[in-house]
């Protein structure tokens, strides 16, 4: 599933750029509350494995604060901000959807370890399209770092992921 694509309306002006980043912004706060949803019904189903599930979703609730942070940020300083790669919409709601359904899927108990672990990577793959760093630009520092650090742990999360997948 990719996140990027063209889907600038023609005509779009900087305020109305950063007012979509902004509600986009919201939208990824949430899938990162669903996804650490996902990563604590995951330590329940695997009580083995429990602190990994436990320290994903743990990290995933700090990704949701500091993009709301993030969202605070451009909302208070909008003249500090400029839009940065295009993104495709309609793929970030699909995405938030995909993770939505993982997060209350009723029928999780009847998937392999396997199938969580694959689920959870294509969660991971996604998100690391984002890259926070890209969808807005500032020269805040520290803007720059928060974005950079989501992006970090992201990456981290795909690997950690994949070497517990290798061991099934």
């Amino acid at each position: 599933m990719s996140l990027f694509g063209r889907n600038k309306k023609n005509g779009e002006g900087p305020a109305e750029a950063i007012k979509e980043i902004l509600l986009t912004l919201k939208r990824l706060a949430r899938v990162e509350q669903n996804i650490a949803a996902f990563y604590h019904r995951c330590a329940e189903l695997f009580p083995e494995e429990k602190g990994f599930w436990e320290d994903l979703a743990e990290s995933e609730h700090r990704h949701s604060a500091t993009i709301n942070r993030l969202h605070e940020m451009i909302t208070e300083q909008p003249g500090r901000f400029r839009p940065g790669r295009e993104f495709d919409h309609g793929s970030i709601r699909v995405f938030e959807v995909f993770v939505r359904g993982l997060s209350e899927d009723t029928d999780l108990t009847s998937r392999s370890r396997k199938e969580i672990l694959v689920a959870a990577l294509e969660i991971e793959a996604s998100a690391v399209e984002l890259l926070y760093h890209q969808i807005v630009k500032s020269k805040l520092p520290e803007f720059t770092r928060m974005a950079a650090e989501i992006d970090a742990d992201t990456q981290e999360h795909l690997r950690l992921i994949k070497a517990r997948a290798a061991e099934v």
